[in-house]
């Protein structure tokens, strides 16, 4: 299979580092397998082996960590474009988070190997996605070195903690 080629020149900069410049997301899309997931639904949990990446097309999911009293907190929401179990998926561990659908969802899944093939054969994508990957294992330290203050101070996550988590 021919995967387009980008040149590092046209790659945008990752604004977020969960959401997929424009040429990940189309190559993705090419070689995924599409999913609707129903509000309330598991798109994946926290400590399941990571099998695949999966792109949010359509709709809202909230990924939270639960603390050691049982409480979800909530770590972030993350809408269409965005990239959900990228590390985990790419290092062959488990995911960080779980993830749960807010809404009806629509999902493309791309199994570990199957990107991994891509990624093989496309150097600039796989550079998009070492920088992701980079951004976003930043992220997910941050994240749980907040949680682990939260549950130690009286900072309450209703959701996202906006007076520490940007």
């Amino acid at each position: 299979m021919d995967w387009p080629q980008i040149h590092p020149s046209q790659a945008d900069v990752v604004r977020s580092p969960f959401l997929a410049p424009p040429e990940l997301s189309a190559a993705v899309r090419a070689v995924a397998s599409p999913l609707l997931v129903e509000p309330g639904e598991t798109v994946f949990t926290a400590e399941s082996p990571a099998t695949g990446v999966y792109l949010v097309t359509a709709g809202t999911v909230r990924a939270y960590m639960l603390a050691e009293d049982g409480r979800e907190l909530i770590c972030r929401t993350l809408s269409a474009g965005s990239v959900l179990g990228l590390p985990a998926a790419m290092c062959s561990k488990t995911y960080q988070f779980t993830v749960e659908a807010v809404g009806s969802v629509s999902l493309s899944f791309v199994e570990t190997a199957v990107l991994n093939e891509m990624l093989r054969g496309n150097t600039a994508l796989c550079m998009l996605v070492v920088g992701m990957m980079s951004d976003e294992l930043t992220e997910i330290h941050q994240t749980h070195e907040h949680m682990r203050n939260c549950t130690n101070t009286s900072c309450s996550l209703h959701g996202v903690c906006s007076q520490h988590l940007g």
